[in-house]
């Protein structure tokens, strides 16, 4: 389980047309037993620059776009060995990722709309994706 958070700027350059920059940040905790008490503790982030199609009406719109991007995993390990030992080990990479988003937004006013955004990042180290109700501010009409 994890709790992230997604921001994103859009630009429509031409019609039909989405420019996105975007940042995703996510984290995860988890537990095992490993000769003693084992807790990871993992963080992912991207930054990305993503280019696809956009379709807009008076309600709202619909946009799919794909691009590069810069990911970062940091991970910690905490070992603890009775009451007065322990070990922490840390783990940090940086990659490159193949970004996919989706919006799709409900405009009822010129400057605020209402909708849902899911991510996904493809790489070779550790894929992701997250998804979740989004407010955008701007001049959407």
């Amino acid at each position: 389980s994890g709790v992230g958070f997604n921001s994103s700027l859009n630009i429509i350059p031409f019609s039909h047309q989405l420019l996105t920059l975007s940042t995703t940040a996510e984290g995860w905790v988890g537990a095992a037993w490993v000769v003693g008490m084992l807790v990871d503790s993992d963080s992912t982030s991207d930054t990305s620059l993503l280019y696809g199609f956009i379709s807009k009406n008076d309600i709202g719109y619909f946009s799919l776009s794909t691009g590069i991007s810069r990911v970062h995993f940091e991970s910690d390990q905490d070992f603890s060995f009775g009451d007065d030992h322990a070990l922490t080990l840390k783990h940090s990479k940086i990659t490159v990722g193949l970004p996919f988003q989706t919006q799709l937004f409900w405009t009822p006013f010129k400057y605020m709309g209402f909708g849902i955004v899911a991510y996904a990042n493809v790489n070779h180290t550790k894929n992701f994706y997250g998804g979740g109700l989004s407010i955008q501010a701007g001049d959407l009409k």
